[in-house]
């Protein structure tokens, strides 16, 4: 994926990921076969961009492998049922 659709996932994803709370907040999670958590922290916008840009992008994606990572990310951070991600 490149280009303005690469673009919009990237800025959807530090959006959503700006406006959550802990655990969730400055983190993503890299979609390949090779799926990684990743805390990202930059002093502006630009620099956070540029760290997601590098992060290694994927055509296929283990989908189940991400959802354990979310849920040992909950289990980390000992949250409560109602601060779970809901469907």
């Amino acid at each position: 994926m490149k280009g303005v659709y690469m673009d919009v996932c990237l800025a959807l994803g530090i959006l959503v990921s700006e406006l959550n709370e802990e655990p969730w907040s400055g983190k993503l999670i890299t979609f390949n076969t090779n799926l990684e958590l990743q805390k990202f922290e930059g002093e502006d916008l630009r620099l956070t961009v540029n760290f997601v840009r590098g992060l290694e992008v994927g055509s296929a994606t283990n989908f189940q492998k991400g959802f354990h990572v979310i849920l040992k990310l909950a289990e980390a951070g000992k949250l409560k049922e109602e601060q779970m991600i809901k469907r």
